[in-house]
């Protein structure tokens, strides 16, 4: 494709296959623009029972168009996206890709995609990113060795628990953005030059953030935030609660763990039960100013808490205004509860 203004125009349902092996060279945009059809154009469901291949070809594929992977109406089969390695995917500003329906079951999808890069079509504007819905399907999929940039939301979980491995996120506002009922598996990433590297609801942390890297990261003011984000979702944000009959496993990860939350570790309502909270050696703790640890209830029996660590620090998010620090209350646990090797400041 030489000297043509766009060489491919395409409705996304038709790339299946079909576009691989072709050069393109000094068109006017060297790109394969895939469309939509709904809603005059704003989005296209791909809602077949099967895998649609898009392979890697001369030019970046260039979204038009809002894309929702998801099977149409039929909760027993699974659309897939699968991307082939060393693909190119441009989106445009405000543009998502679509992973599964948030509420209905019968709408499920899936993508995969290795060693493929998503990335804007104008570096000074953002899409919205690739947003995995509650009927995104977790085992099917696949994101691994990829680049996703210049994103709103590099991956946005809504109630899902993908794996995402290996894999580059830069120039984003959030990396990965976690509501408060997605458990996403983080491991061997790498995030740079973004505002929020990860944000993560405090309960969903348990043994699925570990071997990422994080550098450069960057808030508007100009301050470091090369922090795993945690936040709360109980009074309107003021505190996040912990309080499954279980051991919540905090990994050490490549950044400290930072609290915009005071985080309860209470357990379930029942005497017999109790939530722990184990921190594994070398990992950082970073606390906002005022915000606090506390262990147990402070008046009801039935809500019974621990906290494990050993060569933990716990600190100040900013060293010039104290953090409240770690309170052991009435109904914690002192024989499941200890501080070892720990360096507590600030």
């Amino acid at each position: 494709f030489i000297s043509n203004n766009i060489p491919i125009v395409i409705n996304a349902r038709s790339v299946d296959g079909n576009i691989y092996g072709n050069t393109y060279q000094d068109n006017t945009s060297d790109h394969i623009l895939v469309y939509g059809t709904e809603e005059g154009g704003n989005w296209v469901r791909l809602g077949e029972n099967k895998t649609y291949n898009w392979l890697k070809d001369g030019a970046p594929y260039f979204l038009d168009t809002d894309i929702k992977v998801e099977r149409e109406n039929n909760s027993s089969e699974l659309t897939i996206l699968q991307i082939e390695k060393g693909a190119t995917v441009r989106i445009k500003e405000g543009r998502k890709i679509i992973i599964g329906s948030n509420d209905n079951e019968n709408f499920r999808g899936a993508i995969q995609a290795q060693s493929v890069t998503f990335t804007s079509s104008d570096n000074n504007a953002t899409w919205e990113g690739i947003i995995l819905n509650n009927y995104s399907d977790d085992a099917g999929t696949v994101l691994d060795s990829c680049v996703i940039e210049y994103a709103n939301d590099g991956v946005y979980c809504a109630s899902s628990d993908p794996t995402v491995t290996n894999s580059t996120f830069r120039y984003n506002i959030d990396g990965v953005d976690a509501d408060a009922s997605s458990s996403p598996i983080l491991s061997g990433n790498t995030f740079t030059s973004n505002r929020y590297p990860v944000r993560i609801s405090g309960r969903r942390i348990d043994d699925n953030l570990y071997g990422n890297t994080y550098a450069d990261n960057m808030l508007t003011d100009s301050t470091a935030s090369d922090y795993i984000f945690v936040y709360g979702d109980n009074n309107n944000g003021d505190q996040e609660d912990l309080n499954e009959n279980k051991i919540y496993h905090w990994l050490r990860d490549g950044a400290p763990y930072r609290l915009t939350t005071n985080l309860n570790v209470i357990g379930p309502n029942n005497n017999d039960h109790l939530a722990i909270l184990k921190i594994y050696p070398q990992t950082v703790i970073s606390l906002d100013p005022d915000r606090s640890i506390f262990i147990g209830h402070p008046n009801d029996a039935n809500r019974n808490g621990a906290l494990q660590a050993d060569s933990v620090t716990f600190t100040s998010s900013d060293t010039t205004v104290l953090a409240s620090g770690i309170q052991f209350r009435s109904h914690s646990i002192d024989d499941e509860s200890y501080l070892d090797h720990c360096v507590i400041e600030y």
